[in-house]
């Protein structure tokens, strides 16, 4: 076995090297057209649901919106320990509903909406009581 290894070290290390390598997207969010934070929301977003071609659009504009939003109003929803009082909470959620109800397929009935919009808020404070990413005050 290491004869074979060495083998094929050496067979490897005479063979010229390119000048050039091609370009290769390694993230797979910019494959979709989003961020890595965008990607997350739609990540979240699309879970459990068949979705058409043109309804999976609607739901990357949906995220890249709602990312949108959150960053543009950070100060304002996201306060120190916004996650552990009620009403800082509420606000972030009221975000997130008016945000996804504006974008989201109406392949989202009422109930998958409710579930989302949950879902969203559940992570968005899980990062903030991690202290990661871009939710933390």
């Amino acid at each position: 076995f290491l004869r074979a290894q060495s083998f094929l070290y050496n067979l490897c290390s005479t063979l010229p090297v390119p000048r050039y390598l091609p370009v290769v997207n390694s993230f797979p969010y910019e494959a979709e057209g989003l961020s890595e934070e965008e990607l997350e929301i739609y990540d979240l977003l699309i879970a459990g649901k068949k979705l058409t071609k043109a309804e999976e659009q609607k739901v990357k504009l949906s995220a890249k919106n709602l990312f949108k939003k959150l960053s543009e109003e950070k100060a304002e929803l996201m306060v120190v320990d916004w996650y552990k009082d009620e009403q800082p909470r509420a606000k972030v959620k009221t975000a997130i509903e008016s945000s996804l109800d504006a974008d989201l397929p109406v392949s989202y009935d009422k109930e998958t909406f409710a579930a989302k919009t949950d879902l969203l808020l559940t992570h968005f404070i899980d990062m903030a009581v991690q202290g990661y990413g871009w939710v933390v005050a």
